[in-house]
């Protein structure tokens, strides 16, 4: 699950702080602040986040879960 932190808008670069949050035990780690970086790099796959914990990291049979709905 992904979630923006509205409190960390600046009007500097326009963004928020963009979270993951674990599935299973809700830990949260920052991702990201600009949006479409975060598009391009994680959810299409264009870069590898080495500072994500592999809970936040979902393996083909989550995604087919998801995807199943």
């Amino acid at each position: 699950m992904f979630f923006w932190d509205l409190n960390s808008y600046s009007s500097e670069d326009k963004s928020y702080d963009i979270y993951a949050m674990s599935h299973e035990d809700y830990e949260s780690c920052k991702i990201e602040r600009d949006f479409y970086i975060f598009i391009y790099n994680y959810c299409l796959g264009m870069k590898k986040y080495e500072n994500i914990p592999d809970t936040f990291i979902l393996d083909d049979e989550e995604i087919a879960w998801v995807f199943s709905y």
